[in-house]
């Protein structure tokens, strides 16, 4: 990296006190590159959200960034677009977009928060199963 920011500052003709400003862009574009990453990594879990294939925190995750990335939402319309006019060409059916989407990213935010109190519940059931049975063990010990 100091190489890499000596090399600009070489080519650029600047002093040696450019360094933190060179740091400085360089570091923003790799944080412009993790977001485009991020990105390109939610637009591959867009078919995984159709399917209902999504984990709890992948599902968080994708639904934290469509409600941030203008981008990400676009594409997320274009392949519901696709989806529904391919199964609805069959049935004859309308595909309102303004409405359908909404709904169902709705209908997924509300089945993740039924998953998770439901592994929450769990959780609790575990801890309880856990505690009887270490009374039991202490009473069967006395």
């Amino acid at each position: 990296m100091v190489k890499y920011i000596a090399h600009i500052r070489q080519k650029q003709g600047l002093s040696p006190a450019a360094d933190s400003q060179i740091n400085t862009r360089i570091r923003t574009v790799s944080a412009l590159e993790d977001l485009y990453m991020t990105c390109k990594e939610i637009s591959g879990m867009i078919p995984a959200f159709f399917d209902d294939t999504l984990d709890n925190e992948s599902l968080r995750v994708f639904l934290n960034h469509l409600d941030r990335c203008k981008t990400c939402r676009e594409e997320l319309e274009i392949q519901y677009l696709v989806i529904r006019v391919f199964n609805h060409m069959d049935a004859g059916g309308e595909v309102n977009l303004s409405r359908d989407l909404p709904a169902y990213i709705e209908q997924e935010r509300r089945l993740l928060l039924k998953r998770e109190r439901l592994a929450a519940a769990a959780g609790m059931m575990e801890i309880a199963a856990v505690i009887t049975f270490v009374i039991t063990c202490i009473i069967f010990m006395m």
